[in-house]
């Protein structure tokens, strides 16, 4: 299950992840100011209450406000500084770490219906899009979730092959055709292969989880996740980002590959 403790040295929080903790962490100055940041432009968006967005609208409505959004949160400076003092709140020194950009994640009440959802519901490792393996990731839910509207951990396959599709996945053609949360497929519908599982993953130990808005949950990229087919009447927003720290990375260190054939680099767009 879910760690709420941090290790005090920086070295021994990132091996722990390595081996395959997760951690969940309250919300921080820095979360919280993002939280209520991002939230309010949301809201001037689509409306409030910001959670009954499905009430209102369907997602193909959304995608151009969200895709403006997400392209504010790729190149706005202040939202880059943003991950930098939530890393470094965390006890991982900013400048020791590479980052990505803030993404947006809209995860609509019964979204998983319509057929262009599939693959953002199907059970992935982050690795298996060319993302190193000694990546972590910061995710942040905008307001309090509960494990029908998070994702599900499958802690089992951590040092485990499961039969997956990532050697397909080149990811310097993918960015070509499709872009970071499918930004360049907003205008034009194509058609994109998303490295996913082959079979249904087995395992006992499997969680979903509730978390307060701001709140951190903090895994390895190399772990199994799926996406909850939310039901629960509401729409979920979050945040994450992914970081990996530069001498670990060089070194060789970082949690096991047991399946992850994709070809790289995701690094080279990391900051």
């Amino acid at each position: 299950m879910m760690q709420n403790k941090i290790p005090a040295k920086a070295d021994d929080f990132r091996r722990s992840l390595y081996a395959g903790e997760i951690f969940h962490v309250p919300a921080t100055l820095q979360t919280q100011d993002l939280v209520q940041d991002i939230h309010a432009a949301l809201e001037n968006e689509f409306g409030a209450p910001l959670q009954e967005v499905h009430t209102r609208l369907i997602f193909d409505d959304m995608k151009r406000p969200l895709a403006k959004l997400r392209h504010d949160l790729e190149h706005h400076p202040r939202y880059a500084q943003a991950g930098g003092a939530i890393i470094a709140a965390l006890g991982l020194p900013a400048e020791d770490m590479r980052r990505d950009a803030l993404r947006l994640r809209c995860v609509m009440h019964d979204g998983h219906q319509s057929p262009q959802a599939t693959r953002a519901y199907a059970a992935h490792r982050d690795t298996w899009f060319g993302n190193p393996q000694s990546q972590i990731n910061f995710w942040i839910p905008l307001h309090d979730v509960t494990p029908a509207q998070s994702f599900t951990f499958y802690p089992g396959y951590f040092n485990a092959p499961v039969k997956n599709t990532s050697g397909g996945f080149d990811y310097a053609q993918w960015m070509q055709v499709a872009g970071w949360q499918g930004a360049k497929t907003v205008q034009k519908y194509a058609e994109v292969d998303y490295p996913q599982v082959l079979e249904t993953p087995c395992d006992a130990g499997a969680f979903a989880f509730s978390a307060k808005a701001g709140d951190i949950v903090i895994f390895a990229a190399s772990h199994l996740h799926q996406t909850v087919k939310n039901t629960s009447g509401l729409t979920r927003f979050s945040l994450d980002f992914r970081a990996v720290h530069m001498a670990d990375h060089l070194a060789g260190i970082g949690a096991p590959n047991p399946d992850n054939a994709s070809r790289p680099d995701a690094l080279q767009d990391y900051a």
